[in-house]
């Protein structure tokens, strides 16, 4: 992938346009794919972003805050930012596109960089259709409607999970219930394994995670399967309420990205997210349920960073969204209420690997029952 370093002119029928504020320290050339970060701020495209259109003029700046457009040169009289960006959001657009064909007319388009575009790639850098090949390895490309998304069912090249499609669960859960449109839930403790309790209650659309009184080691998983590669990108995006603490400070809330040394998160790891486990990789935000910082942990099989403070503090009964961006190369990005949160060392999960998305509440003993609601969860990349 290939980000554009100058302007490019494209051949285009544009037929609207939309002005954006640029992200700090960041510089858009003409031409170029544009993606919106979760502050809302847009950038040259990175696969994770959201794809918002093509940029109809250069706005450069490197120099500047967020959306800056107010220092001026005092000699020149010119601007020496620009933090506002003008970008084509509608119409067709000739974009380079390898080995295209006529064949290829209908297919979804990718952004994969600022400069570059295919077939395949992560699921929000969805930028429109092919409407027709214009030369070798260039296409005609129709930019999609604004919320347009691709296709589940004919545009393969892409992968979504997502609570909007389906969140429903048995009204007993017994560990290793199958997945469920495209969600597990599993859960350990005697309590749950009999059946006394109902540890996910779903209702309005959100499902409610409840772990038991009785003082035993539970713990109590949502998780996809792991299919979501690295190299394309992955992001989680879920809204969650923590709606009573636990009594411990071994009660823990994680989630997040992880990897499986099989088909399913196995137990051992559900029922401690922290542990080093060979060949298990991970990024998770965590919360110790009765102490209600908000912190994130993380391990790309050679470094384990432990838990490191993002200075949010959960409070009981108020939700949060929450979004994570793993970066191809597995630099982590981390969002809560469309704000950036970074902390002492970036999150890493690797350049390679295959991913769930997962939320997990835990305990090993105590009579507390943290209890969580969990509204939505999306989680959303490219097929390997």
């Amino acid at each position: 992938m290939a980000a554009l370093t100058a302007n490019t002119n494209r051949k285009a029928n544009t037929t609207g346009t939309f002005t954006y504020d640029v992200a700090a320290a960041k510089r858009i050339y003409k031409g170029g794919a544009v993606g919106m970060l979760p502050t809302g701020y847009v950038q040259p495209f990175l696969p994770g972003d959201d794809f918002v259109g093509i940029a109809f003029s250069e706005a450069d700046n490197t120099d500047g805050t967020a959306g800056d457009t107010t220092v001026v040169n005092s000699t020149t009289g010119l601007k020496t930012k620009n933090g506002r960006c003008v970008v084509a959001v509608e119409g067709e657009f000739q974009l380079p596109l390898t080995g295209v064909a006529v064949s290829d007319i209908g297919k979804a388009v990718y952004a994969t960089s600022s400069g570059d575009f295919a077939l395949t790639g992560h699921y929000d850098g969805f930028v429109g259709r092919c409407t027709g090949k214009a030369a070798a390895n260039t296409a005609w490309v129709r930019l999609k409607q604004p919320g347009e998304l691709p296709s589940r069912v004919s545009d393969t090249g892409s992968l979504i999970i997502s609570s909007d499609f389906d969140f429903h669960f048995a009204a007993i859960v017994a560990a290793g219930t199958a997945y469920n449109g495209g969600f597990k839930m599993s859960c350990v403790g005697a309590v749950f394994a009999s059946g006394s309790l109902n540890p996910a209650l779903v209702a309005n659309g959100a499902a409610t995670m409840l772990l038991g009184t009785t003082s035993e080691a539970e713990n109590l998983t949502i998780e996809t399967p792991p299919i979501f590669d690295i190299t394309k990108a992955i992001k989680l995006k879920t809204r969650l309420t923590l709606q009573a603490a636990g009594g411990a400070a071994t009660d823990d809330l994680d989630f997040g990205l992880i990897t499986a040394a099989s088909n399913t998160i196995t137990d051992g790891i559900r029922a401690d997210m922290a542990v080093t486990t060979a060949g298990i990789k991970r990024c998770l935000y965590h919360v110790d349920a009765n102490g209600l910082d908000l912190e994130v942990q993380s391990d790309n099989d050679t470094s384990d960073l432990g838990e490191q403070d993002t200075t949010l503090d959960i409070v009981v009964g108020t939700y949060n969204d929450y979004v994570m961006i793993a970066r191809v190369g597995g630099a982590c990005e981390l969002y809560v209420d469309g704000v950036a949160k970074t902390v002492t060392n970036t999150p890493q999960v690797s350049a390679t690997g295959v991913f769930a998305g997962v939320v997990n509440i835990e305990k090993s003993t105590g009579a507390g029952a943290p209890n969580v609601r969990v509204d939505s969860l999306r989680i959303t990349g490219g097929r390997a």
